[in-house]
């Protein structure tokens, strides 16, 4: 049986904020924020800080917001805010799986800090740019950029993200089998760790170091770091840690062959990976339940186990799993008695192996390595002499700022002679700027206009929420009291949802009427918003698709609330009577919105429909009043498709 190489954990050079808040009460904060703001750095901050908050509980989402920040930041050619969303963004890419997209991004950020001359930005965007080809199986190219970045950060004394690169080439040599190396560059990062009180990257090398002393058979001395690893990812919340370190017991007691032991574990890591959306866990967890399956001879579900694991390692391309997998597939359909297929895998295997274990990739690690070094004290010979070079410089700024002061002078006199003439010609424009106010005067009479009756709507949505709201929350709340009192009945129950389900009409419609949320990308945060939520609580897995670009179209409440409730009524729908495991949400913005919503389930059987044409009928109404159309037919599942008229 092959030996399970789990994903050792590769840091990243990220800046997140931590705010002392609960993040519930940040996440009110910061969508409260974004409202109010006009579009700058701060609002480009606040996008981000949002992202981050999402990250842990649903990756899309902070993906989209990111998205959303690095878009603002490039419209205001604001060099930080542009690192900082590429730095955010592509480590949640990594997470998500998505390595492509994430190596697109991090090469963009290296050209932009080396056109800027940015040192520090340059070699954190080369240890990004490291761990995608790292994450990707491409270990050469890994290891030239890791070089690059540690020369950058011994130059600037920078020890925080030297220390991230020393974990990283740790985690290099682990996975190519050069374990002594590995353990000598994880214990140079868990010193430096200790020393800055660095606990986040201290539990990440515990975790790495379990996995090399497990490839090394020293199975007690792995469980040990490993647990110590987890108990400082609870100790400080971290959950993506926490499930590596998860990932790590698993696959150590796999190696023991204690695979009753390994299956718990495993199956702890499976759920959390799916709760926080991290493909790649999810593969490595289901790569680990088939290996324990095929030991204790259960093929069927070690069968069904690898080929989900396969179709995330192929969707994604990582190829260092899948050349783990194919043998394991193989292996498994040759004793399901499907020879066919395990002949056909073995054949990939051989193909995608010969392509990978190129027999020159440790003679240019070594290589490498031998120029860092020499390199490095070549490097403090030439400071001296830089520090030289540094002072000529230093007479020539002088020079220089003496002739920039005289081309100043002679610019200022241009400039007080161009005011002159300015002045003139404000005179002569004097008369067309007083009808321009006088027109202007009438413009803002109509804006006065339109703005009392925005006012209007909004003072009835907030009444509504103080006095409609805060009734039927009582009532509610006397319900619930009820309920949980010795006066139980049905009727009581029924007077609890009720009250429930009002109080969500009673919302939306208060955000139907509120004027603040009359735009084309409020309409899709909403459904985004809702609808994730009511999915993640009957636990139906799904995927929302949205254009990095929304329009900015403004939308009446009662069109926003038509569309709303149709698609509602369709994801409804999918849960009572669909059977399906999985639902796709997909948005697209030409001349019109077009929203396609698309389950796996068993579809509409139309000779039965006689029980459902009233909810057709009434979704079809909604959307004919804001001129708009509704059809739903049979496509792998049921596909519903909803289209409404934009005006710019």
């Amino acid at each position: 049986m092959p030996k399970l190489i789990f994903w050792l954990l590769i840091g990243s050079i990220v800046i997140h904020s931590r705010p002392a808040l609960s993040q519930a009460s940040n996440s009110a904060e910061l969508v409260s924020k974004i409202k109010t703001l006009p579009d700058n750095k701060e609002k480009v901050n606040a996008f981000i800080d949002y992202a981050v908050h999402l990250e842990s509980e649903d990756l899309d989402s902070a993906l989209y917001y990111y998205k959303i920040a690095g878009d603002l930041s490039k419209r205001l050619n604001d060099y930080e805010s542009m690192h900082r969303y590429a730095r955010n963004y592509t480590a949640a890419l990594n997470t998500k799986g998505d390595f492509d997209t994430s190596l697109e991004v991090n090469l963009w950020s290296l050209d932009l800090a080396e056109e800027k001359g940015d040192s520090l930005n340059v070699a954190k965007s080369l240890v990004n740019t490291a761990n995608v080809y790292n994450f990707k199986g491409l270990f050469e190219d890994a290891i030239q950029y890791y070089v690059k970045a540690a020369k950058y950060f011994e130059k600037l004394h920078e020890e925080d993200f030297l220390n991230i690169v020393y974990q990283n080439l740790g985690v290099v040599f682990d996975v190519t089998g050069q374990f002594e190396r590995s353990l000598d560059y994880a214990s140079k990062s868990v010193l430096m760790s200790q020393r800055v009180g660095d606990s986040l990257t201290h539990a990440n090398v515990l975790i790495n170091m379990a996995g090399t002393l497990s490839s090394m058979n020293l199975y007690d001395s792995a469980i040990r770091l490993a647990t110590d690893g987890l108990f400082i990812a609870e100790k400080i919340k971290d959950r993506s840690v926490g499930l590596n370190a998860h990932l790590a017991l698993a696959s150590i007691f796999n190696s023991k062959k204690e695979y009753q032991k390994s299956n718990d574990y495993f199956q702890k890591s499976l759920a959390e990976a799916q709760k926080l959306h991290y493909d790649e866990s999810v593969s490595t967890a289901l790569q680990g339940l088939a290996m324990n399956g095929l030991a204790l001879k259960n093929y069927k579900e070690a069968d069904r186990y690898i080929m989900r694991a396969y179709e995330i390692s192929k969707r994604h391309g990582v190829f260092e799993t899948l050349n783990q997998q194919y043998p394991l597939i193989a292996d498994i359909k040759s004793h399901l008695g499907d020879h066919a297929s395990a002949y056909k895998f073995l054949l990939e295997y051989v193909a995608l192996n010969d392509s990978l274990n190129s027999a020159s990739l440790k003679k240019t690690m070594n290589e490498l390595e031998r120029k860092y070094q020499v390199e490095k004290k070549e490097r403090e010979m030439a400071e001296k002499q830089l520090e030289l070079e540094e002072n000529r410089a230093n007479i020539q700024k002088k020079n220089l700022w003496l002739a920039a002061s005289v081309v100043g002078i002679v610019m200022i006199f241009s400039l007080l002679l161009y005011g002159y003439r300015l002045y003139k010609k404000k005179q002569q424009f004097h008369e067309q700027y007083i009808k321009t106010l006088q027109k202007e005067q009438e413009l803002g009479e109509l804006k006065a206009s339109l703005q009392g009756r925005e006012q209007e709507r909004s003072r009835i949505a907030a009444e509504m929420h103080d006095d409609l709201g805060t009734g039927v929350t009582s009532i509610l709340f006397l319900a619930e009291g009820l309920r949980q009192s010795n006066e139980q009945s049905a009727e009581t129950k029924k007077i609890v949802d009720t009250s429930r389900n009002l109080m969500a009409q009673v919302n939306e419609i208060i955000w139907s009427m509120n004027s603040e949320y009359d735009t084309l990308e409020d309409l899709v945060a909403y459904i985004r918003n809702t609808m994730s939520e009511f999915l993640s609580t009957v636990n139906l897995a799904y995927e929302f698709q949205v254009p990095e670009q929304i329009p900015a179209v403004k939308l009446s409440g009662i069109e926003r609330r038509n569309i709303y409730l149709v698609v509602k009524e369709v994801i409804h729908n999918i849960v009572k009577h669909a059977h399906a495991s999985k639902v796709e949400i997909s948005f697209s913005f030409d001349d019109r919105l077009k929203i396609i919503i698309h389950d796996n389930g068993k579809g509409i059987d139309f000779s039965t429909q006689r029980r459902f044409s009233n909810g057709l009928k009434n979704m079809e109404s909604r959307m004919h009043a804001v001129n708009g159309n509704f059809t739903i037919r049979n496509e792998g599942g049921t596909l519903a498709e909803l289209t409404a008229p934009l005006s710019v």
